[in-house]
């Protein structure tokens, strides 16, 4: 119970940016004793912080406090057939270091891997040398994750030289930190949801250059009953290559099926060209025509090249959100975290 109205806490505080004790008291039903001694918790951990005083209608003014949304760091990795994508974000997606690089990831798991592991290493020794240390690292993968973790998160089906390599277990059996793995379009999904309008509908689709679609409803990422939702590669040869009007033919099914609110598209669909955008929303609005849709957005991501590197820091964001014991006792015992064995030199 503890966990719980710990968790609970720190969501509510982290979602209102600022809030007193008496506010939390009042909106919870927990008694102001145990808002105190969980708030001191947080504080402790460096999550929350004192930062002035609120309004009052007689009495003592309340103490606000604020979430400290640069306390720690979280790393994404957006990993591409032929590219490496890496973001260290701070607790609410800002990003404060930003790098890519062309990796022959399909075709050189050892290579892959290799860089990867330098990658984690240089964001960990530079977010503790920033006193912001990792919390967790995030993984966008370019093809379905299979939710037995037995699987490995590399589909063999769709990287054959991946055979043999369990990417989670080698990433989880190096590293002492909270690991996701995640198919690129659910993160893609997710990051817009989250960081676009987060108190706005929750029913979107996010597609890929790979006919990867990600799906959020009500707010949650939907991965099917196995966890394959949303293949749509098979749909693009059967239009000869075509992808403006295989696009055309996707997204009105997405929408006339599941009644979306917004299909966004990652921006290397269509080359981020605005024409080709524009003439796509014409030809789907004309044949959505007479199905009584209501108007829907249908753009680009919001994030750019980033969106799957926040997305995979979103997917770390949330799990910490949920159980806040993932966040160290005090910012100072991160410095804890270390490798099994010595890693790879850093980029």
């Amino acid at each position: 119970m503890r966990v719980l109205n710990s968790s609970t806490l720190l969501k509510m505080i982290w979602r209102d940016h600022a809030i007193s004790r008496a506010d939390i008291s009042q909106r919870t039903g927990m008694s102001r004793s145990t808002v105190s001694t969980i708030v001191g918790d947080l504080i402790r951990r460096g999550l929350v912080t004192e930062t002035g005083t609120g309004h009052s209608n007689g009495g003592r003014r309340p103490v606000i406090l604020s979430f400290n949304e640069d306390a720690y760091s979280i790393l994404g990795f957006d990993l591409q057939p032929q590219r490496l994508r890496v973001a260290i974000t701070n607790l609410r997606a800002g990003i404060r270091h930003w790098w890519q690089e062309t990796c022959p990831i399909q075709d050189e798991p050892e290579t892959c891997l290799a860089r990867i592991f330098a990658w984690i290493q240089r964001a960990k020794n530079l977010c503790l040398e920033e006193g912001k240390p990792l919390i967790g690292i995030g993984f966008g993968l370019p093809g379905p994750v299979h939710p037995n973790a037995d699987v490995s998160a590399m589909s063999e089906e769709h990287f054959p030289q991946w055979r043999g390599y369990h990417l989670q277990n080698m990433i989880r059996e190096k590293i002492q930190l909270p690991v996701a793995f995640e198919k690129e379009a659910n993160l893609g999904a997710l990051a817009e949801h989250w960081w676009k309008n987060p108190k706005g509908p929750g029913n979107l689709a996010y597609i890929t250059p790979h006919w990867q679609v990600g799906l959020v409803f009500d707010g949650r990422v939907h991965r099917g009953s196995h966890g394959m939702a949303g293949n749509a590669a098979p749909l693009h040869p059967a239009l000869n290559g075509d992808e403006d009007r295989a696009l055309v033919h996707l997204i009105t099914n997405l929408l006339a099926l599941l009644d979306l609110d917004s299909v966004v598209l990652d921006q290397d669909l269509l080359e981020r060209n605005i024409e080709r955008l524009r003439a796509l929303r014409q030809a789907v609005g004309d044949q959505l025509q007479g199905l009584g849709q209501r108007r829907i957005r249908l753009d680009f991501g919001s994030m750019g090249e980033s969106q799957v590197a926040l997305g995979a820091s979103t997917q770390i964001l949330h799990l910490a959100l949920e159980d806040f014991t993932l966040f160290p006792t005090s910012p100072a015992a991160s410095h804890a975290v270390a490798w099994t064995e010595e890693a790879p030199v850093a980029p």
